[in-house]
């Protein structure tokens, strides 16, 4: 009894010492803003054309509290995705981004056919969620994911807990929400998924390169 108290007690100040000694090196959060903007970085994606930047309403951006973002269409012959990124550069904001289960609940939607799933793009695993949300005639396949540095994630639990060993180890903090949507209309969900994993495949190696990237 005597010594598995003992080894309890150790275990203990063993785990307080360590989280001590992360809180004491997290340094404040300071965001550092990239030498270039998303869209600049997003501008050029191989076999894809970039549509203007669609701006957010102001009050948007205030609920958002994203430091950059994009918000724009791509296209591809007939193909088109429109893409959202909002990207934060600090991890004070790492729980600003929410699931477009909520989101689009509250918007007027309903949402059908949720399914995390995992794909090795190159070389880089994905880890994103497939839905179709729908309002009145209204119908799109969206994939999104939440970001923390250099993985991908279903959810926001371990984006943060990523978010905060990365900010611990490698002193970055950059995390971000992405969602890519494709209209249905007459086209079938196994089409459009094939066009969101398209453009998936091209898109996400060069938004890797920027996250990760040093440049400020």
């Amino acid at each position: 009894m005597g010594q598995k108290y003992h080894r309890r007690i150790v275990v203990l100040v063993i785990v307080f010492s360590i989280t001590s000694l992360l809180i004491y090196q997290i340094r404040p959060s300071a965001p550092v803003a990239k030498k270039a903007t998303l869209v600049d970085g997003l501008r050029t994606i191989a076999g894809w054309r970039s549509g203007e930047p669609i701006p957010l309403h102001s009050k948007m951006l205030k609920a958002l509290e994203v430091h950059d973002y994009v918000n724009q269409y791509y296209s591809r012959g007939k193909d088109k995705v429109f893409l959202y990124v909002g990207y934060y550069l600090s991890t004070e904001e790492v729980g600003a981004a929410h699931s477009p289960v909520v989101c689009f609940h509250g918007a007027g939607w309903t949402i059908s056919e949720t399914e995390k799933i995992s794909m090795d793009l190159g070389g880089h695993k994905v880890h994103f969620v497939s839905a179709i949300v729908t309002r009145g005639k209204e119908r799109h396949l969206l994939l999104y994911w939440f970001q923390a540095f250099d993985k991908t994630f279903h959810g926001t639990l371990f984006q943060k807990l990523y978010a905060f060993w990365t900010k611990c180890l490698h002193d970055r903090e950059d995390t971000a929400f992405v969602r890519l949507s494709v209209a249905l209309g007459e086209v079938p969900p196994v089409v459009a998924m094939r066009t969101g994993i398209a453009f998936l495949q091209a898109f996400y190696p060069i938004f890797l390169e920027y996250v990760v990237s040093n440049e400020h």
